[in-house]
């Protein structure tokens, strides 16, 4: 019996594998700089201890707002309606002490409506590389696109990439410039609509992406606040 038991210990111990945790950090809030209701500058954070980490990614959504409603990020008594919903929700996942709100993001942001934002002609890897710093500005004219960097905005030879709406069929077309056609066409899956205002906002989160090779499936961090842009419109 004996001699049995020895037998069936070291099978036991070579066919029960330890189970691998996954884990990706959280950008900190400190690493991004806000000014007004058009500029970000984020410091990219570097990842050195998960092999697993593939790339950075921003989620979106666009809100149209009562034609009374200014919204301000640091003040949200200004948030309202389907914004004030979306925030409040998803809150609770970007507080570094809530331990407990740590899965399920993809779903929390296609649940609630949000879409992965892109770069037109670049890569997340490309514009978002670890320990440099990206830029994104939404210009006040009204009729120019909102647009990424890699370089500040003092650099007048820096390239701007047009930042990208990802979803099958944008309306009037995929960059982020207010309009009528943007605020009413119910193909835009990616506008909320509280008013009949031109007064639109972009609330956008930041989220590093892993790869769990053993479920085959993206991973996510706990997202961080970006911003919420004004999209000015004439």
């Amino acid at each position: 019996m004996k001699l049995f038991v020895l037998f069936l210990l070291p099978v036991w111990f070579v066919s029960c594998g330890i189970e691998e945790h996954y884990y990706l950090p959280q950008s900190p809030e400190n690493n991004i700089m806000r000014t007004l209701d058009t500029e970000a500058r984020i410091v990219i954070p570097t990842v050195t201890d998960s092999y697993f980490f593939r790339y950075y990614q921003i989620f979106y959504k666009i809100y149209v707002t009562a034609a009374d409603n200014a919204v301000i990020f640091d003040n949200p008594s200004t948030f309202r309606g389907e914004l004030l919903s979306d925030v409040s929700a998803i809150r609770p996942f970007t507080d570094p002490a809530n331990t407990s709100a740590s899965t399920g993001i993809e779903r929390l942001f296609r649940d609630r409506g949000f879409h992965e934002m892109r770069f037109e002609g670049e890569s997340n890897s490309t514009m978002m590389p670890q320990g440099q710093t990206l830029y994104i500005h939404f210009p006040t004219d009204g009729i120019s696109r909102a647009i990424a960097s890699r370089s500040p905005p003092t650099d007048t030879n820096r390239p701007n990439i047009p930042l990208v709406r990802s979803i099958s069929n944008p309306m009037p077309d995929r960059f982020f410039i207010n309009s009528e056609v943007l605020r009413t066409n119910t193909e835009n899956t990616d506008v909320s609509r509280a008013g009949g205002s031109n007064n639109v906002y972009v609330s956008m989160y930041l989220v590093t992406v892993g790869f769990n090779s053993a479920q085959v499936r993206n991973i996510y961090s706990k997202p961080t606040h970006i911003h919420i842009f004004r999209l000015h419109g004439n």
